[in-house]
């Protein structure tokens, strides 16, 4: 049989979208010979519909959009959707095929197991079905289906399903497969990316795949679907616990797809081989038997993708969150219908790795599209001239064609006090020159000298740097948000944010100042990181095609050390913190260990060894004060995405109380 797997890059409630997308994608596979074809979970209505899966009529309307599907003959696909029964909503894979009378739903799987860790909170929404239970209805197509764990047989294949997290539990759906004799296992999966992840997720197919004598044939989501969550996908295809097909990921285009052909005899060696095999009474009794067709022969359209030279990078870390970022940012600008992004440059660390995402959000789309021969999308071609001959075609001088795009995609401004330097003056030049961003300076210390005099009439007394430090280095930030959220607003554009991880960790940000804006795209990533990627941009480059692509622009950036330039005086971002190596290593023992202060000290004490008892110590506690006393300020930051296996974000994955002692 040969099979396909397909990343779709949908949106919550995108119906019209949605199906195009997921039609286009059989049509695809089938002239291409696949016989069996997944798409991702909840393909149909979105997986980030969240509290619009309460909505009166939306698994109505999930189903009438599933009609709208048209199914080849001998071809079975599978898509997700929401599905209401007995007044429960459960997250459902359909399996359609084209009978001859015309009813192409012929069952559906319920999930088993809801992801309720990180990101993840499906059982507010959903409820869970019991493992082994089939029944068949036709409460909700109107003829009878058989819904819950049913297993399938198609030409003397068996089908089971195992979807998402219950891959990822101790007592995994696959085992249980393994009992009923099943053939394939198809995981339709929404896994969302996180630097790291994709090994992990991979090897889970392997071992359902070898260890339980199956193909397995795993679909993903792609692209930043519901505004925060990136997802990567990576679809893969495994028959005797082998990798056989090995999808794109952080693709740019709507869908990527991988095909395999695969046999069931070796798989089912494991099964004859096995002294754990179930009794044959087991596996008959729960059997949906679909209407046989002729299996497809065709193979010459069926080679594996190719897996990109940067999947093997050295760097791969960088490589995935550089990736994400920029994916991300595209969806947000194309999804949201707006003008691209403005952006307050202060030729620093993170507005420079800001602007090269979003420099690279451009580059590897036009990459992309012309390594597969496809004309400009239109999302790009609006910010060419009209004259230009490149909006009917492949995309050519891919470097130059950035640059033009940048012009009128994003909008940066440099916003200079007498506290600022000529220094990362000419860093934001230069990045703003580099990445092709429309550029402009402000001094805006006559802005910061009207707030002064005023504050200083109303309390009746000058404002001193002694007694009103912070007050003084605020409205330097502040004052910038004003300007450049009026030009955001003018060309109808996102403002984006530069608040990092470890900064938002203890509250090292200004609200209404740099906090400032719609999104924040590298809200996921360390500090450490977001100054380790820099360097190697500048020095090493992106994989695109084969060929590393620097941004020298970034040197400037590079070889400075981190500063807010709020003070008179020389100011260092790790003098008023601690070392960023140190603050990241305590943000991952906290969020991701789980550790305590007391053991976080130990552990650090004995990591780093040049640093004194009592100055980790006050590291430390410094770390747990502002963390506590800040958490109003994580609450209110703009949406970012999730980067790091750890995320500081408290509306998906770091929730903690405002107060605590």
């Amino acid at each position: 049989m040969i099979v396909s797997s397909a990343s779709i890059n949908q949106t919550p409630r995108d119906w019209e979208g949605n199906i195009s997308r997921i039609q286009s994608v059989i049509d695809h596979c089938a002239a291409a010979g696949a016989t069996l074809i997944v798409t991702p979970e909840l393909s149909i209505s979105g997986y980030g519909c969240e509290d619009y899966f309460y909505q009166e009529k939306l698994t109505d309307t999930a189903l009438q959009a599933l009609s709208c599907l048209r199914i080849p003959e001998g071809v079975l696909v599978t898509v997700g959707l929401p599905v209401l029964f007995c007044n429960r909503l459960y997250n459902a894979v359909a399996l359609l095929q084209n009978n001859d009378d015309g009813r192409i739903i012929q069952g559906m799987a319920f999930k088993k197991q809801l992801a309720m860790n990180g990101i993840h909170y499906e059982a507010r929404w959903f409820s869970k079905w019991e493992s082994g239970s089939v029944v068949e209805t036709d409460q909700i197509t109107g003829y009878p289906i058989a819904i819950g764990d049913p297993v399938f047989d198609y030409c003397g294949y068996r089908i089971g399903f195992e979807t998402c997290e219950e891959s990822w539990v101790p007592n995994r759906s696959a085992r249980a497969l393994f009992e009923r004799g099943v053939d394939i296992i198809i995981n339709a999966s929404a896994s969302h990316f996180a630097i790291g992840k994709f090994e992990a997720r991979k090897q889970l197919v392997i071992d359902g795949s070898r260890t339980f004598g199956a193909a397995y044939i795993y679909s993903n989501l792609n692209g930043c679907e519901a505004g925060r969550a990136v997802y990567d996908g990576g679809c893969l295809i495994a028959s005797g616990g082998d990798i056989v097909a090995q999808g794109e990921r952080l693709h740019f285009t709507d869908s990527a797809v991988i095909f395999a052909a695969i046999d069931a005899h070796d798989n089912r060696l494991v099964h004859q081989m096995n002294s754990q095999t179930a009794e044959y009474s087991h596996i008959q009794t729960d059997t949906i038997h679909l209407q046989p067709a002729h299996l497809s022969q065709q193979t010459d359209k069926t080679a594996p993708a190719q897996i990109h030279h940067w999947e093997n990078s050295e760097h791969l870390q960088h490589e995935e969150a550089v990736r994400a970022v920029a994916l991300g940012l595209r969806d947000w600008s194309k999804k949201t219908c707006t003008n691209g992004f403005a952006l307050s440059l202060s030729g620093g660390a993170d507005s420079a790795l800001v602007a090269a995402a979003t420099h690279l959000s451009v580059y590897l789309e036009l990459a992309e599209y012309k390594q597969k021969s496809l004309k400009l999308s239109r999302h790009l071609t609006q910010f060419l001239p009209a004259s230009s001959e490149e909006k009917e075609t492949s995309p050519g001088d891919i470097p130059a064609l950035t640059k033009q795009i940048m012009q009128r995609y994003m909008l940066t401004l440099y916003q200079g006090t007498r506290n600022s330097s000529e220094t990362t003056l000419n860093a934001a030049q230069s990045v703003a020159t580099g990445t092709g961003a429309a550029f402009d300076d402000w001094d805006i210390d006559p802005l910061i000298a009207n707030y002064r005099a005023l504050s200083e009439k109303t309390i009746g007394r000058p404002l001193t740097w002694e007694q009103d430090d912070i007050p003084l280095q605020n409205i330097q930030a502040r004052v910038r948000a004003p300007g450049i959220w009026m030009l955001a607003n003018i060309e109808n554009k996102l403002l984006l944010t530069t608040s990092n991880m470890s900064e938002g960790a203890v509250g090292y940000v200004t609200m209404d100042g740099d906090s400032s804006g719609v999104l924040a795209p590298i809200s996921g990533i360390t500090k450490g990181r977001i100054l380790n990627i820099l360097r190697w941009l500048n020095s090493d480059g992106i994989l695109v095609n084969d060929t590393h692509y620097r941004l020298t622009c970034l040197q400037p950036v590079v070889d400075q050390r981190p500063t807010a330039e709020l003070r008179p005086e020389q100011q260092n971002d790790e003098d008023d913190l601690m070392p960023f190596e140190i603050l990241d290593r305590i943000v991952e023992l906290f969020m991701v260990k789980r550790k305590c202060q007391q053991t976080i000290l130990a552990i650090l004490t004995g990591e780093f060894p040049q640093y004194s008892h009592p100055q980790m110590n006050q590291y430390v506690d410094l770390f747990f004060r502002l963390f506590k006393r800040n958490q109003w300020k994580r609450e209110r930051q703009a949406p970012g995405f999730h980067i790091e296996v750890n995320s500081l974000d408290p509306k998906t994955y770091g929730r903690f109380s405002l107060f605590t002692g």
